[in-house]
């Protein structure tokens, strides 16, 4: 009888360590660190140089939004499927030379990394060098995978609205 006792108290007592420490740590965050997505944004604003192909240059600067939006999920050990962890949104402006750089937070899991912009208006030199004022926009479809540590390096093109 005493052995029982005995049995059922370690056995009572690991029953209640084991599950209480997996409730508190169930959605820890990963120890997050950061990675950087480092850029250049291209626009077709001239066309008196596509004689051999589409010659793109580089965005214009200082006018420029672009964002890096983060599903917090990817930052979280143990995802709960039932909550909505939101989104985290980084932006930067684009500058000079069309380059553009986001240090985003990251962990040892794969953290997906989508990309948008405003859209713009510039001036477009067309064939006969008129200027024509054209709308531009960043399609949907970038994106980067990113973990702590790492830096990649992209290419963005913006097209006529």
């Amino acid at each position: 009888m005493k052995k029982t006792i005995q049995f059922l108290a370690i056995l009572a007592t690991v029953a209640l360590v084991t599950f209480s420490c997996k409730d508190e740590m169930i959605n820890e965050p990963f120890l997050n660190g950061s990675a950087i997505i480092q850029g250049t944004a291209f626009v077709n604003t001239d066309f008196t140089n596509d004689t051999m192909g589409i010659i793109y240059e580089t965005a214009p600067s200082g006018i420029i939004h672009i964002y890096a939006i983060i599903n917090s999920e990817d930052l979280v050990q143990n995802p709960d499927f039932s909550v909505d962890y939101g989104d985290i949104i980084i932006d930067t402006i684009i500058g000079a030379g069309g380059t553009f750089t986001f240090v985003v937070p990251a962990n040892n899991k794969n953290v997906t990394v989508d990309i948008f912009a405003d859209d713009f208006v510039a001036n477009q030199v067309q064939a006969d060098t008129t200027l024509e004022s054209k709308i531009f926009e960043l399609p949907d479809g970038y994106s980067e995978v990113v973990r702590n540590g790492v830096t990649r390096h992209t290419e963005v093109t913006f097209f006529e609205k």
